[in-house]
Formats: C-alpha cells, structure tokens, sequence
C-alpha cells in the first residue's frame, strides 16, 4: 500500500508546480506573438498572453470566459469561429496566411496557426492559436508593389514616348528621303545622261564627275534617312548572322584597326529574316562607334558575339528601345567596348537623330541602326557607365530554317529596241530624265504627269509602265488597279523613294512586274524595264 506524503513533502510539490506555472506563464507572456487558448465547448477564451493584450487592446481580464462575438464584429466573428470548428474536428495545424482582425487599436492582419488539443480518449478539449502580427511586412509589400506598379507604369510611359518621337521623327525622316529622292533622280540621272554625251577630253567631263559623284554620296544619306525611318530593308533573305560577320571579318578588322583591338564570339547558329546590306550597315555603324569610344585607351578591344536566347517577358521588359516583341527565339547580335563609356543623359539620347558628342560628324549611325533593328521588328538593350565602356545588344526575330545564299547581281541590258514604256511621275525632273534615258537606250517612250493623264494616254500596245508611288490625286496603288481594270495583263514597274518592302504591301498578290528604287541609275532603270518586258 503507497505511503500517504506528507504535509511538508505536498506543500514541497505545490511550490514546485507553482513555480513550472510562474515559469510558463513568464514565457508564454514573453512570446511576441499573440498565444491564446479557448475551450471546446462554446469557444471561450481561457488563456491569453500578453502579447494579444497589446494587440488587441484588452485587459486579458476582459477576454477570458468571453468569445469572439462579444469582442468583433458579427461577421468577423464567424470567420473565427468557423476556422475553430474546421480545426477541432481535424487533427492538423490550420494555417491562415492572412486574416483581417478588429480590434481596439484599429484593423491589423494576423498570420494565425490554430491546432486542436485533445484528451485521452481523443476528444477535442482546447483550441491553440498563434498569431503573428503580419500589418507592417503587408503594408511595406503593399506600398512595394505600389511603387513596382508606379515604375512599371512610368518605365512604359517613357517607352511610349520614346516610341512615339521615333515613329514622329522616322516619319519626317521618311518624307525628306523621299523627296530628296526625287531630286535626286534628275541629279544624278542628268548627270549621268550628261557623262555619257560628252567626251573624255571636256572640259566639263571632270565637273559633270563630280557632280554624279556627290549624287551618289547624298543618296547614301537618303539611305541612312530611311533606315532610321524604319523603310530601309530592300531584299529580305535568310541569313546566319555569324556566317554574315565572319564575311565581312577583313572589313571590320580595317574599322577599328587604328584604334582597337576586334574580338569575335560567334556562335554558329541563328538564322534571322534580314536584308543583307541592312544587317552590314548596321554592324558597321555600331563598329565605328564602338572603335571610336576607345579612343585614348591603351589596350582597346572591340568584341563581337552572337548567341541565340530564348527570351520570355521579363528579359524582354529589360529591353531600352523596343515594344511588344513576342516571347520566343531571337539571336543576339553584341558589340562591346572597353572605351570611355557614356553618362545617362548620353544614354537616353545617343540614338537620337543628328545627336552626337563627336566634334566631328552628323551624328545618324546610331539612329541609322536603330532604325534598322525597328524595321526588322527587333529590340537593343544598352549597357554603358563613364569609364567603364559600352555594351549594345541588339535581338531579332530567329527563324527555323536554313540561310539562304546572297543575291547575285545581273549585267544591265542597254537594248530596249522595240519596247512601249509609259513613265508616269509627278516630278518634272524624274521624268523627262526617265523619258531621255528609255529613248537613249531604243524605248518608244511617253511620259504622264499624273494618274489620270495615265489613264488617258494607256494603250494596250503598251509593254511596261513604270509608276511613280506617291503623287497628287490618284495614287500609284489606284492608277494601278484601274490600269489592271483596263488590261489584266499590264506590266508596271512600281517606283518610289521608300523601300520595297514598305511600298510593295499594299500591292502584294496583285501582280507587280518590278520595283525600281529611288534614286535610280540608267542602268537600274534599263534592267528593270528590260526584266519586266520579258516576263
């Protein structure tokens, strides 16, 4: 039989539990998160911490034998309630993320844990509940993607913007190119006619020369206008980018030789839908800034890669100069320097038209670039600090297919004996040069100064019409559908100052039998009426 204790040794007991209590009590009160208790029954309180008094705002006097609903609102209190029932009739720890309480303080979220404490035979006896105050990391996360938002909102802005200064100033360029084109034509096309009557011991031949010569250099000009202006691309093709670079390797090298170093990084892959001269002038353009930004530095080097990436939407979004590129596979075309580098204000503005920070130089290679990258539907990401050099990334589209070989060029025919063309321009000076040099080569020319006198002077002994794009009252596009109107089988040689890809949509399908670019040589204009009279 067990021996009765005695009075010393319960009172000894009693002290000992007291004091576990104590202890208990101190730690459960020196928790920082709110710990409370509630019996099964009707989910009264019976323990609290100190930590919920303050959260709360309650003396823990006040709470214990109360619920829910003698404290929060009627709905809140259900959402309590509700959760209580759902853990008391499991066996797991109920994890609530974020739940909104109301308490004397004002609205706080709580991060709260609930579990079930059961008795021998497993019935349910208490609920356990921990809650962590989560108001100030909810609002701090809040406020951030506020602020995310706001600079997301205001990154597209600038993007925009920047977009459309762009697409206002690639239009003014695109205009000018096209005008200048045409005067142009009669420049250089007079000049040309004049060469050929002259002969070599004139003294005017050497002037004539010049004149043709400068022609020539300001058509590159026009050129570069429309490769700004996004209408720069002539014969789309399959290329590999590195096979492209490593072609004109022996080129690059003279570029930069007198100042740098070239590296090239190529990987040997990634075909892209490009128009060869495009994809040289731009490489040549971002060569030259590059060489020339290391000006002054001892061990200059110029790198070139190329890899393929599959880019998704936020190596996209990281993009300084492009606007809704799809996900997918774009080839990466690189140039970096380790020259002087550029400050943010020469960032933003560096592919701005005719700026430049050169004391010499009009200042349109980049902005020539960009406009190639744009009318290739690509994008360029540009990394630069002073003194720390200048990386420009340039992405665009990648397509599944093999490259395709470059355009060989064709001798120019100078005999166009027994071939009826029709010259229609509204340019004086384009067409009588047109007109002069058709005869010279054995053509039966006539010549209209718009739409409807092409109209009126078309006859079906007509072999070729070359149209002028852009004219006064009836357009290119109109006066050749009433001429396909007239006779499905009319052959027009369409001309114009912007690129064919740009001048020729509007007329795909339909049956075009050429497209002569502005400027033209004789030679230029022969072989294309000459190719669209033997179709």
């Amino acid at each position: 039989m067990a021996r009765e204790p005695t009075r010393e040794e319960l009172i000894e007991e009693l002290e000992r539990l007291r004091t576990e209590r104590l202890f208990l009590e101190r730690v459960l009160d020196h928790v920082p998160n709110m710990i409370f208790v509630k019996e099964a029954g009707e989910l009264r309180f019976v323990r609290f911490n100190r930590a919920g008094e303050d959260l709360l705002g309650f003396q823990r006097e006040d709470l214990i034998g109360k619920n829910d609903f003698d404290f929060f609102p009627e709905e809140e209190a259900k959402f309590f309630v509700d959760k209580d029932r759902e853990v008391l009739a499991g066996t797991t720890v109920l994890d609530i993320p974020e739940e909104p309480i109301h308490t004397a303080n004002g609205e706080r979220w709580l991060h709260t844990q609930k579990v079930p404490i059961r008795g021998e035979h497993g019935q349910p006896l208490y609920l356990l509940g921990i809650s962590e105050d989560i108001t100030e990391r909810r609002n701090a996360a809040a406020e951030l993607a506020r602020s995310q938002e706001r600079l997301a909102a205001e990154k597209l802005e600038a993007r925009l913007l920047q977009a459309q200064k762009l697409e206002s100033l690639g239009v003014l360029a695109g205009g000018v190119a096209h005008d200048f084109n045409n005067l142009l034509v009669g420049i250089l096309g007079n000049a040309s006619l004049a060469l050929a009557e002259l002969e070599a011991a004139h003294p005017a031949n050497r002037a004539v020369q010049m004149v043709e010569k400068s022609a020539r250099m300001a058509s590159e000009l026009t050129r570069q206008l429309l490769a700004y202006s996004g209408q720069g691309r002539y014969v789309v093709e399959r290329l590999v980018l590195s096979e492209l670079v490593r072609e004109m390797a022996a080129l690059l090298e003279v570029t930069v030789a007198r100042r740098a170093t070239l590296r090239l990084e190529l990987a040997d892959e990634g075909v892209v839908e490009a128009d060869a001269l495009q994809m040289r002038q731009l490489l040549l353009n971002l060569l030259t800034n590059a060489a020339e930004a290391t000006e002054g530095v001892d061990t200059a080097v110029v790198t070139v890669s190329s890899a393929v990436v599959d880019a998704d939407a936020a190596y996209l979004d990281q993009l300084d100069l492009a606007l809704e590129l799809r996900q997918g596979t774009y080839v990466v075309l690189e140039v970096s320097d380790n020259g002087c580098g550029m400050d943010s204000d020469t960032r933003r503005r560096m592919f701005d038209p005719f700026f430049t920070t050169k004391e010499r130089g009009h200042g349109l290679g980049l902005a020539a670039a960009l406009g190639i990258v744009r009318g290739h539907g690509g994008g360029v990401r540009v990394y630069s600090e002073p003194g720390r050099g200048t990386t420009i990334k340039v992405l665009l589209p990648c397509v599944q297919a093999e490259a395709g070989t470059f355009p060989l060029q064709r001798e120019a025919p100078r005999d166009l004996s027994g071939c009826r063309v029709l010259v229609v321009d509204d340019h004086e000076v384009v067409r009588d040069f047109a007109c002069r040099a058709l005869r010279a080569a054995g053509a039966d020319v006539m010549a209209a100064a718009d739409g409807a006198e092409a109209l009126g002077r078309y006859e079906d002994s007509v072999d070729v019409v070359v149209l002028d794009m852009s004219m006064p009252g009836l357009s290119g596009p109109e006066v050749f559908a009433e001429l396909r109107a007239l006779d499905p089988e009319v052959r027009v040689v369409l001309s114009s100052g912007y690129s064919e890809l740009e001048a020729t949509r509007r007329f795909e399908g339909n049956g075009l039998a050429g497209f002569l670019p502005k400027p033209y040589t004789i030679s230029e204009l022969i072989e294309s009426v000459k190719a669209a009279g033997s179709d």
